[in-house]
């Protein structure tokens, strides 16, 4: 696998989750504090690095037939905690949306190193 695709790939999930970063932050309480830009950038960015880099690794020896499978599941992995404390404070609703939305986040990212990197 060239390091260029992965690089473009990297930069798609980079964008998109810096993308997802911005808006959940305009979604929340008003006052709350602003992030810092390591926090909305740099973190995002660290992510998809790895993401990519393990979808580099899933695509170059699995193969890409069976791709929703392990992004739905790190979906849910990298959500699971922040549902817990949604489930605390705000109901099974909220924990629902956390999990759905979490998922969906990396789903997405998955269909984007799926396109870009087999």
């Amino acid at each position: 696998m060239a390091l260029t695709a992965i690089v473009i790939a990297w930069t798609l999930v980079a964008l998109w989750f810096v993308g997802w970063e911005l808006m959940a932050s305009g979604v929340g309480a008003p006052g709350a504090e602003t992030p810092s830009l390591v926090r909305r950038f740099g973190a995002p960015a660290g992510e998809a690095l790895w993401l990519t880099l393990l979808a580099a690794l899933w695509f170059g020896s699995l193969g890409s037939g069976a791709w929703p499978v392990p992004f739905a599941l790190l979906g849910l992995l990298s959500t699971w905690r922040a549902a817990l404390d949604a489930l605390a404070r705000g109901g099974v609703a909220r924990m629902l949306v956390r999990l759905v939305g979490g998922t969906s986040r990396m789903l997405v990212a998955g269909a984007l190193l799926a396109w870009r990197l087999p």
